[in-house]
């Protein structure tokens, strides 16, 4: 049903954000770290100072929230109804048109066969 599938997508979108925030909270303490050690390194001082301010988990939050907000727009108008109606309608007219196709196929090759005998 519907609630399954947005909530399940929900589910999804939760797991995606906390990755998100997680590999990007790592590469920036990478970054910080770096540049802690960089004036070691090569012999300059580094012009000011780096702030460990963590706004990871605001944007991860707000991530979530949109993408959230996004799952249930696009749900709240899906009919499952509808959507199994429009696949079948579009299956049974491609087999029409196979079904023509085929017939087709048939009558050429037996008005062949009845040509050359």
């Amino acid at each position: 049903t519907s609630n399954d599938i947005q909530k399940e997508l929900i589910d999804v979108t939760g797991e995606w954000c906390d990755s998100v925030a997680t590999s990007s909270k790592a590469q920036g303490q990478a970054v910080i770290e770096y540049l802690g050690k960089r004036p070691q390194v090569v012999g300059q001082n580094i012009i000011g100072s780096v702030q460990a301010a963590s706004r990871f988990e605001d944007t991860q939050r707000d991530l979530g929230d949109k993408l959230n907000t996004a799952v249930k727009n696009v749900l709240s108008s899906y009919n499952g109804d509808v959507e199994k109606n429009i696949v079948f309608r579009t299956l049974k007219n491609f087999t029409y048109v196979s079904g023509a196709a085929n017939v087709l196929a048939l009558c050429s090759g037996i008005s062949t066969a009845i040509e050359t005998t």
